[in-house]
């Protein structure tokens, strides 16, 4: 994964940036965007599983942000990268007709770990994707936020535009039912 170091600014931070941006300072978009270019490219790679596919919906969600950042209330930047990014992803299969499924995990690492190490970790994605697509596709779209990309429960909230509450409840479901079909792979 990349350094998390990308994103330690605190939201404070991230939204003076944000508002340096709208009145037209590139300096700060290009800070946010290298801030967060990697995280939006591993969703997109994600829930696209073609590195062609996330690389355009990447730019175009940057692309969208720079272009409406006027329209921007300080809110969370985060999240409302996250959505404009699903959405595009969400046009994107519209305009495929296809369904979504899910990707083989997109994983940097920092370190080589040995290559006993790299083998169980291998197999351990494989079998989390698999445990993953056999979820409804609202229960995958909650883990791989929660968990893969990290957010808040109120951040995925928002980029699904659900209560708090539902995706806790939904990610209860997901992983109460990822815990089922891992025990009945074993």
């Amino acid at each position: 994964m990349p350094p998390m170091s990308n994103i330690s600014k605190t939201k404070v931070e991230i939204e003076a940036l944000v508002k340096k941006a709208q009145q037209g300072n590139s300096t700060a978009f290009n800070e946010l965007y290298r801030m967060f270019v990697d995280s939006i490219f591993r969703f997109c790679y994600f829930k696209t599983k073609s590195e062609e596919a996330a690389q355009d919906i990447t730019s175009e969600t940057f692309l969208r942000v720079w272009r409406y950042l006027g329209r921007y209330k300080a809110q969370n930047f985060r999240a409302y990268l996250y959505t404009i990014a699903r959405n595009i992803i969400n046009d994107y299969y519209k305009a495929q007709k296809k369904t979504v499924r899910l990707p083989n995990f997109l994983e940097i690492e920092d370190k080589k770990p040995s290559y006993d190490h790299q083998l169980i970790q291998e197999e351990n994605k494989k079998e989390l994707h698999k445990a993953i697509s056999k979820l409804p596709k609202h229960y995958a779209e909650v883990v791989i936020l929660r968990f893969i990309e990290e957010l808040s429960v109120k951040e995925t909230a928002q980029i699904i535009n659900k209560p708090g509450v539902w995706v806790r409840v939904v990610q209860h479901r997901a992983l109460k039912k990822m815990k089922i079909i891992l025990k009945n792979n074993e």
